[in-house]
C-alpha cells in the first residue's frame, strides 16, 4: 500500500518540492526514518503529486491512546532516541525541519515489518540552512514564527532565525509530553504564543524548571535541557552526548534492551539500536539535486 500527497497546480509554495529534496537526500544518506519516493509527477494546470511509503499511526495517537495518556518510561526513551535519529539525519543533508511535534512522527504497519520504527515526515516548513559551499546561512535580522506554539523553540517564539539547536529544542518539549503526559502550558491555545513563550523562559530559572520535568527522570533531562541551551546558531550538535543520556535513563532504570513498546505489547523491541554517524551539514546537498527533482516533478 502506498500514500498519495497531492499540491494544487498554481500553489506557489512548492511544499511538494521540499518534500522531495528532504526525502531524496535522505534516501542517499539509506536513513530507516524517512518514506521512500515510488513516483512523482504532475497533471497539467490540475495537480502535482507524490507517491510515498504508507505509515501507521503517528506519534501523538499512539500517546493519546494510552489509559495514562503517556507512555511507558521505556518508550518513550525508544521513541525519543529514534526521533532524534531522523533529525540528525535531517540535520545532516542540511535542512531543519521547523515544526517538531508528536503529529509528524509516526511508525510503520505491522505488515511491513516497520511497526517499531519511527518515521519523520510534513516537511511543509523545512528550510535548508547548509550547503555544500558553506556551513551555515548567516542568520535573518528576523525571521517569521515558524511551527507549533506547544512545541516552538524560544528563538522562533523571539522571530530569530532557527538553526539545528531549535529542532532539539522541540524535540526535548516532545519528549516530556512523552514522558509524563502533559507541558506546563498545555491549556494555553495557539493564539497565546506570548503566555507560552513566558512559561518557557521561566522554565529556565529553578522552580519553572521543576514543574517542567515533574515526573521526568529529572538529572538526566535536566542535563539535555541545559546542553541545549547552550548551544548556538552555529553549533554542530554533539547528538552522541544526548543518546548516551537517553540510554543512562534506561541502564538507571532498569530497562532491558527489548522491552516491548507501548503499542505493540506481544512482541520485543525491533527498532533501530545504533544512531548513524553524523555527516557534516550539506554534504549531500547540491544545486544538480535541486534541479533534478524540480524536474521530475514537473514532468506530464
Amino acid at each position: 500500500m502506498y500514500a498519495a500527497k497531492l499540491e494544487a497546480y498554481e500553489n506557489s509554495h512548492k511544499v511538494l518540492l521540499m518534500d522531495c529534496l528532504v526525502l531524496r537526500g535522505a534516501e542517499v544518506l539509506k536513513s530507516s526514518h524517512f518514506c521512500k519516493i515510488f513516483e512523482l509527477g504532475k497533471v497539467e494546470r490540475k495537480f502535482r503529486f507524490i507517491i510515498i511509503t504508507m505509515l501507521g499511526p503517528s506519534l501523538h495517537l499512539l500517546r493519546t491512546s494510552q489509559v495514562r495518556n503517556h507512555f511507558s518510561l521505556g518508550t518513550a526513551l525508544r521513541f525519543a532516541q529514534q526521533s532524534l535519529e531522523a533529525l540528525q539525519d535531517m540535520h545532516s543533508i542540511g535542512f531543519l525541519h521547523r515544526d517538531v511535534k508528536p503529529s509528524n512522527f509516526g511508525v510503520g504497519r505491522p505488515e511491513t515489518n516497520d511497526f517499531h520504527i519511527v518515521y519523520i515526515f510534513d516537511f511543509g516548513l523545512a528550510r535548508q540552512f547548509a550547503t555544500r559551499d558553506k556551513d551555515c546561512r548567516i542568520p535573518r535580522k528576523s525571521a517569521p514564527f515558524r511551527g507549533t506554539p506547544r512545541y516552538a523553540s524560544l528563538n522562533s517564539h523571539r522571530k530569530q532565525e532557527q538553526s539545528p539547536k531549535d529542532d532539539i529544542e522541540s524535540w526535548f518539549y516532545m519528549i516530556i509530553e512523552w514522558t509524563v503526559g502533559a507541558l506546563p502550558w498545555k491549556n494555553f491555545k495557539n493564539q497565546d504564543r506570548d503566555k507560552i513563550m513566558l512559561m518557557k523562559e521561566q522554565s529556565r530559572e529553578s522552580a519553572g524548571m521543576k514543574l517542567l520535568l515533574e515526573g521526568c527522570p529529572r538529572p538526566h533531562y535536566r542535563m539535555i535541557m541545559q546542553y541545549i541551551d547552550n548551544l548556538e546558531y552555529t553549533s554542530i550538535p554533539d547528538y552522541g552526548y544526548i543518546y548516551f543520556l537517553l540510554k543512562h535513563v534506561a541502564k538507571k532504570n532498569r530497562i532491558p534492551p527489548d522491552e516491548p513498546l507501548d503499542h505493540d505489547p506481544e512482541h520485543p523491541y525491533a527498532g533501530t539500536e545504533t544512531p548513524p554517524s553524523c555527516l557534516p551539514y550539506g554534504v549531500l546537498i547540491s544545486t544538480i539535486q535541486t534541479k533534478n527533482t524540480t524536474e521530475d516533478i514537473n514532468k506530464k
